[in-house]
């Protein structure tokens, strides 16, 4: 505490005039403040006041020994020593935040009727935006929000500015729960020179009212006269996933610009949208440039751009008419344009099913042998399975040879209670496919191979759910039935319930399903895998990084044969060393 104290005297200190000399040399100012820092650093508080008041001797005008000063005296319980030193100050120097100092001092010593005719007083003589600040904080603290406000709108009215002091009337505003009047105001502020950021931090704090608030705000910049705000404005929407209204601006300033200007424009619109998001605003300006493109390999260039977009943001529907556009722009006989109707029938599998198998007829017309054949026929039998079709998924598999192909069809036994049929097909399957796709059936393979019936009946039911993507209920609900099977199956399939939970993107699902296996079966050979997996989620930024090193040490030390522990050291020495 002491160390912190001596740096808090010097930086007070080192605002004064001629800090810079603070200890080149031997002049009576710097060694004062050289003297004061120290002796407050050892608790000498009165050692301190002392030299504080030297200085003020040497440097009347110094706000920084004021400061410094007031802390010093407080510590003693002697503030009120400091009101005659501040009233001199302030009879030598202008300074607002001395004179807001000695607002509060009249505060505290419940001088309320003195603080305001001094503030008064001052504000007749001084009156500038800062000024005008402090006294409404002052008021605000003593007299309430309403008499604060009536300061800052007489300041304004003072200074003869439309837009001072917007920032702190809409503060107030929105304390006393006027949204709107808050909204108004930092619209106003955002001309004044007052950073976006900081508006939009207090837009996003009126929580549930921020959307509504956000769209205030965009309209009310777009209103303005100024290109500065109306650019504002979409970066409001763009901030706060104001699609509709990002959208509209967005296209009404790119109305007003051409050629070179309006290709740039579109470019950041593009850029900006697609890093907030907003998939329609920034397909919309990726349409606007393939308008404007010459060349038939830029605007396809943007159309793929496009899908991925479509995809990123879970619209498969956008992703879909994109690439029928890309498929369009090839001639359907080459091999870009198989390869991008491919990319057409793997997409309306998801977005279109009702017409993915007629689309999957014709491109198997078309191009008997073509490569991607396997992959489509997959993506459109993993649809009809979805939808409860397992007739129509075989018949589209009837006649196609690959992994994905045959990794559906071993869903299919297995959907039909063939499970050692399906367990040898996933197994045949995983050759063809990248490890980090086999890793996991050869997991669920090999876990079907050592259950009882009942518990093998359940793994298949959980697996179908979550090769169908409805991971997190197969997850929720194979954990659940766990407690009803036989012992020996419990551990490995509350194992596969955490897996199954965290590929279906419900990370804390898995945490608790792991927790439990923890509880319930300490001893199991699962545990030590979701020892693990507990450990690294705990050990993420804001995290409890304490219980995962514990967790990570129990594991090593109780557990040293088992495979998984050089993975377990790895990760405690990483979290050691970002700790130390």
């Amino acid at each position: 505490m002491r160390h912190v104290a001596l740096v808090a005297t010097a930086l007070a200190l080192a605002s004064a005039p001629g800090s810079a000399q603070v200890g080149r040399g031997g002049d009576p100012q710097s060694q004062a403040q050289l003297e004061a820092a120290t002796l407050e650093s050892r608790g000498d508080l009165e050692g301190a006041e002392a030299a504080l008041r030297r200085l003020l001797e040497i440097d009347p005008t110094s706000s920084g020994t004021i400061f410094a000063l007031e802390r010093v005296l407080r510590a003693q319980d002697q503030v009120g020593e400091l009101r005659p030193i501040v009233r001199a100050y302030l009879a030598r120097s202008a300074n607002p935040e001395v004179m807001a100092l000695n607002l509060r001092l009249l505060i505290e010593a419940d001088s309320t009727d003195a603080m305001v005719t001094e503030a008064e007083r001052w504000l007749a003589t001084h009156g500038n935006r800062a000024d005008y600040r402090q006294v409404a904080g002052a008021y605000a603290s003593a007299l309430g929000e309403e008499r604060a406000l009536d300061v800052l709108r007489r300041g304004r009215s003072a200074l003869d500015d439309r837009s001072a002091l917007a920032l702190e009337i809409g503060d107030l505003l929105a304390e006393m729960g006027e949204v709107d009047g808050a909204v108004d105001e930092w619209a106003l502020a955002v001309g004044d020179g007052t950073r976006l950021t900081e508006i939009l931090r207090r837009v996003a704090a009126l929580d549930e009212r921020a959307p509504e608030a956000g769209r205030r705000l965009a309209d009310a910049l777009a209103d303005s006269d100024m290109p500065e705000a109306r650019e504002a404005a979409l970066t409001v929407a763009l901030a706060l996933d104001l699609e509709p209204e990002a959208l509209a601006l967005a296209q009404s300033a790119a109305d007003d610009l051409d050629g070179r200007l309006r290709v740039a424009y579109l470019e950041d619109v593009g850029q900006r949208a697609r890093e907030a998001r907003l998939a329609s605003v920034a397909a919309w300006a990726y349409q606007e440039l393939g308008g404007d493109a010459a060349n038939p390999e830029d605007r396809r260039e943007l159309e793929r751009r496009i899908v991925e977009i479509g995809l990123e943001a879970g619209d498969t529907v956008m992703a879909l008419e994109a690439q029928r556009r890309v498929a369009a722009s090839f001639a359907r006989s080459s091999e870009e344009g198989r390869r991008a109707q491919a990319e057409v029938v793997r997409l309306e599998a998801a977005a279109a099913p009702d017409r993915a198998v007629d689309s999957w007829r014709q491109f198997r017309a078309v191009f008997p042998d073509a490569p991607e054949l396997d992959e489509v026929a997959a993506a459109v039998a993993v649809s009809l399975q979805a939808r409860g079709n397992d007739e129509g998924a075989a018949a589209v598999l009837d006649g196609i040879d690959g992994p994905r192909s045959t990794l559906e069809r071993a869903y299919l036994l297995l959907s039909r209670s063939e499970t050692e049929e399906g367990r040898q097909a996933l197994l045949l399957a995983v050759g063809g496919l990248p490890p980090v796709e086999a890793t996991p059936i050869i997991q669920f393979s090999s876990l079907l191979g050592r259950l009882s019936k009942t518990g093998a009946g359940a793994l298949v039911t959980a697996g179908l759910g979550a090769h169908h993507g409805r991971g997190v209920v197969a997850a929720r609900a194979l954990a659940a039935e766990t407690a009803t099977l036989p012992e020996g199956d419990r551990p490995p399939l509350l194992a596969q319930a955490a897996r199954i939970a965290e590929e279906g993107g419900a990370p804390e699902l898995a945490v608790e399903i792991r927790q439990r296996l923890l509880v319930e079966h300490p001893n199991a050979p699962e545990v030590a895998e979701a020892s693990l997996s507990l450990a690294r989620h705990l050990g993420r930024p804001g995290g409890d990084e304490g219980a995962a090193i514990r967790l990570l040490e129990d594991l090593i030390t109780s557990r040293p044969g088992a495979p998984i522990v050089p993975e377990a050291r790895l990760e405690l020495e990483r979290l050691r060393s970002r700790g130390s």
